[in-house]
């Protein structure tokens, strides 16, 4: 009996260490995590063959890296083509090794190569629109817009339908006005001017899901028209400018085409000082719920 006892106390006391650490991993479970994303370091990883010889553990290979696009080493000799481009598939392909875009084989088409002033700074911007001929969704909307500084530095790709440059207040530089979508016809706006030397996009969008700016019906309502009215003008009179969009939406709570109804809409974006943001006037998705729960 008391070889009995002293074989099994240290089992009994391994078997509570073990119940103490699962109960510390369970507790470790209930942290919460933000919501702000994680950077996520691209390093290869070392494959690890975790088969025990003798007391190592032998590394057999190398994760591949992950190939990445749109960044520069140098700046692109922008003023060697500007302000005519002889050779329209030289440019592109220069340009698109330079900056490393993801380029498909086909023919390209350059539609605009224009230096300009946007909004934020006093400083020049090259901007270049090039297209392509599309065969698959994946491809929509075949074409690009790429913005570098003056001297060559690359800030931004964007793949928009349509990029307008317009003013937004008449006395400070143009903003980009971007009209972005899938192919199925699922879009929305953005909108784009300089902080820092840097591009960045100030149109805060709806704070909920539903409402689009954009939209040819492949959900169960489409705007009338497809893309809304728009128009920039100061909604609440504090001297600067808004954005207000409106229009009507048609919709079915079984399929389009079925019970259909429309309903006019206006979606109010107030102009924040502070930060120089479009912003939700209110809750869009809320107010015009009855919209767009199916």
């Amino acid at each position: 009996m008391f070889v009995a006892i002293e074989i099994w106390y240290p089992l009994i006391f391994i078997s509570f260490l073990t119940v103490s650490c699962n109960q510390n991993l369970r507790d470790k479970k209930d942290i919460k995590h933000s919501n702000t994303l994680s950077i996520v370091d691209t390093t290869p990883v070392s494959i690890v063959d975790t088969t025990l010889k003798g007391q190592d553990l032998v590394s057999t290979s190398e994760a591949e890296p992950v190939e990445k696009f749109e960044y520069q080493t140098v700046p692109f000799e922008i003023k060697e083509y500007y302000p005519k481009v002889s050779d329209t598939s030289k440019f592109v392909k220069a340009l698109g090794e330079n900056c490393h875009l993801y380029l498909t084989d086909k023919s390209k088409h350059l539609d605009k190569f224009k230096r300009i002033k946007l909004n934020g700074s006093t400083k020049d911007f090259y901007y270049i629109e090039y297209s392509f001929p599309i065969s698959a969704n994946c491809e929509f909307p075949g074409r690009y817009q790429i913005i570098l500084d003056s001297k060559g530095n690359f800030l931004k790709a964007i793949s928009a339908v349509r990029v307008d440059i317009i003013k937004i207040s008449p006395a400070e530089n143009p903003y980009l006005f971007a009209l972005l979508s899938t192919a199925h016809g699922n879009g929305g706006h953005q909108i784009f001017r300089i902080n820092k030397d840097t591009i960045e996009q100030v149109f805060d969008s709806f704070l909920g899901d539903g409402p689009q700016t954009y939209s040819t019906g492949y959900n169960n309502d489409v705007n009338i028209p497809n893309e809304l009215y728009h128009n920039f003008s100061d909604e609440n009179n504090d001297g600067l400018n808004d954005l207000i969009f409106f229009g009507k939406v048609r919709y079915s709570k079984i399929d389009l085409g079925t019970d259909d109804k429309i309903a006019k809409v206006k979606f109010v974006f107030l102009y924040n000082k502070a930060n120089g943001h479009f912003v939700e006037k209110e809750d869009y998705s809320e107010k015009y719920k009855f919209i767009y729960e199916y």
